[in-house]
């Protein structure tokens, strides 16, 4: 024990006083050395392990302890936990290292499982809150991870923060996440039935470029970092190679130093992957389809990510990186390769196909369930998955079984999906832009979260004028207004609600004199609206020209097209603000000329207007259009 606990142990000695230096004479020359030799190894915190105890599945967590010769529990354990277990009088004397006594009240028997292993257990209860220990008595009975639990040349693998798990938390989780630590270790770590193959393009000739020199200020840094990578069996040490590539020293928020390949040169001479990172938005729509709604979330962060997936040998030799110590060949995918997400995305998407409530972004798995039942469940069918394919998680960044949770720059919770305020409050303090590249970022920014704020094209008009060519750059009053409108968009924090095919769907769109806006939501059954996200753009200088009619005709096609994948194959409701469309997309007394040019030769038009919607589709498609005015009502969002 630690903190001047005292070390229980025993022997089978006649006076029945029980000390550490003794062991069971039934145990075999086997455990014996095992013991010997585990018990003088340094570790700095004790591993603990919970087993489940008779049929009501009692979680107890114990300290594993091989200088024990008996295992024990304390009485606070004893009365809070198993006290429907008689006690037995024991004439048992413990005592410590320092030779003190331990006051034994007396012992239980009970039947204690862990992983796939169980047991019957003789238990001591000793007075106190002591920590309860797993000693050398039942250690043979049950299967452990010994590989895990004590490490001579490196650092035991941390078990999984309290802090990062729900509140209360689940004995069930803690156990689960007990019996499967090995998923959190670094140690022998590389995903197992799939490796990286990159494909060079037809007539690239190798390229080889010289190493870079290290700043001194980084030197020792870069070379331990380098000295790290070749243990831990990530990069090798090669002589010679036809391709290489300089090395960027990339310096993290913890002072630690990430070794990239600066791989621009062998970019160009990759070939792409046909594989398709998942929408973000799409990634969310599915959150709550098959009816369930989503309340209890994880986030799983892989370890390392690329590093875990090994490359086949000749896509090794292409990533060789040339460093001041010389030429270091990758074993594992490398970042900065760019198809190195779309490689590993493949991969993720395939070792976790079948899953139902799960979905996975490049290294961040997420766990959306709609109690802790079904999450346990998915969580443990996840896990099954990592430990096939030898996948490790990084324990610290890990959130398990919570009613809110971080993912994808999105707060997730029952209620749905919202952007992170932290995010928010970042484009709140971006600078005023001063060039065409600085309007660039904030425009990006702002943009990730435009599904978050209606017509904001339309809003920010002015700024995306200043893009178009050959116009000078002049910030005038209503670019400063619009830089401020998108500000204050954004901090009105809405909140999305997630998608259900089981509820009625609005589409809701209008037009200005400079931009289309669509709204999609759900109407719920006391009058509510919910919106699901919004759409806006820009019109172009074409389009400002079209009748406002047309441009509300526009405003229809560009909402359903862009919300097909929510709208395909259902019925919804169409909310336009422009009563003359509902009489000529309505199915009863169409305007003739209109109609009449909408449709030809399998394709729908509207007049003047490039964009086409097929037949198919429309007919999938069951709309239901009403005016803004009409006796549903204008969605109030």
């Amino acid at each position: 024990m630690e903190d001047g606990e005292p070390n229980v142990s025993s022997s089978n000695k006649d006076t029945n006083e029980q000390y550490v230096d003794s062991v069971n004479t039934d145990e075999s020359d086997l455990h014996y050395g095992l013991y010997h030799t585990l018990s003088g190894v340094k570790t700095n915190k004790p591993y603990l392990i919970t087993l489940v105890v008779g049929d009501t599945n009692v979680p107890i967590t114990m300290e594993i302890d091989t200088g024990a010769a008996r295992s024990t529990i304390s009485e606070h354990v004893y009365k809070s936990s198993l006290a429907h277990y008689p006690i037995k009088d024991t004439n048992i004397t413990l005592r410590g290292y320092s030779g003190e006594k331990v006051p034994v009240i007396g012992s239980i028997v009970v039947t204690a499982k862990y992983g796939g292993s169980s047991c019957r257990m003789d238990l001591l209860v000793v007075k106190g809150s002591r920590p309860s220990l797993f000693g050398r008595d039942h250690l043979s009975k049950i299967k452990l991870d010994w590989e895990n639990i004590f490490v001579v040349s490196e650092p035991k693998p941390a078990k999984v923060g309290i802090q990062n798990l729900g509140n209360p938390v689940s004995p069930t989780l803690e156990n689960l996440l007990s019996q499967n630590q090995k998923i959190f270790s670094s140690r022998e770590m590389g995903i197992k039935g799939f490796s990286a193959r990159l494909r060079v393009k037809a007539k690239s000739r190798p390229k080889y470029q010289k190493s870079r020199p290290v700043p001194y200020s980084l030197l020792s840094k870069v070379e331990n970092e380098y000295e790290k990578l070749i243990k831990n069996d990530i990069v090798t040490q090669v002589n010679y190679s036809e391709w290489a590539s300089p090395v960027v020293h990339v310096q993290k928020g913890n002072g630690e130093i990430r070794v990239c390949g600066d791989y621009k040169a062998l970019n160009d001479c990759i070939e792409d992957e046909g594989y398709k990172l998942p929408n973000t938005n799409d990634l969310f729509a599915k959150l709550a389809q098959g009816g369930t709604h989503p309340k209890v979330f994880s986030v799983l962060d892989l370890s390392g990510a690329f590093n875990q997936l090994f490359l086949d040998d000749e896509s090794a030799r292409l990533l060789v990186m040339n460093t001041h110590k010389g030429l270091l060949s990758p074993k594992r995918l490398c970042y900065g390769v760019k198809t190195a997400p779309a490689i590993f995305q493949e991969t993720m998407d395939k070792i976790l196909s079948g899953l139902d409530n799960v979905f996975c972004y490049i290294d961040d798995i997420l766990i959306a369930t709609e109690n802790e039942n079904s999450h346990l469940k998915a969580l443990e069918a996840v896990f099954a998955r990592l430990n096939m394919h030898n996948v490790r998680l990084n324990g610290t960044k890990c959130q398990f079984m919570k009613s809110k949770i971080r993912y994808l720059g999105h707060e997730l919770t029952s209620e749905g999906v919202s952007p992170l305020q932290d995010k928010i409050e970042a484009i709140q303090k971006a600078p005023r832009p001063t060039n065409v590249s600085e309007l660039k970022s904030f425009l990006g920014m702002v943009n990730y979260y435009g599904k978050f704020v209606r017509n904001l094209s339309s809003q920010m008009q002015p700024l995306y004028a200043l893009l178009q060519h050959n116009i000078n750059w002049v910030w005038s009053d209503d670019c400063e207004q619009a830089f401020v409108n998108a500000k204050n968009a954004l901090a009105s924090n809405q909140v999305l609600t997630h998608f259900d095919p089981n509820k009625p769907l609005v589409l809701s769109v209008d037009a200005s004199p400079c931009g289309l806006g669509a709204v999609l939501g759900h109407r719920y059954p006391d009058g509510s609206d919910r919106p699901i996200a919004y759409a806006s753009r820009t019109l172009s200088q074409t389009e400002k020209n079209y009748a406002q009619i047309e441009k509300e005709a526009l405003a229809i096609i560009f909402g359903i097209k862009k919300f097909h994948l929510y709208l395909y194959g259902t019925n919804f409701t169409l909310i336009t603000d422009h009563q003359p469309l509902t009489k000529i997309f309505g199915p009863k007394h169409g305007i003739p000329a209109l109609a009449a040019a909408g449709c030809r030769d399998g394709q729908c038009y509207c007049p003047h207007i490039s964009t086409i919607l097929s037949t198919a589709l429309l007919q999938r498609m069951q709309m239901q259009i009403c005016s803004a005015d009409s006796q549903l009502g204008k969605p109030q969002w």
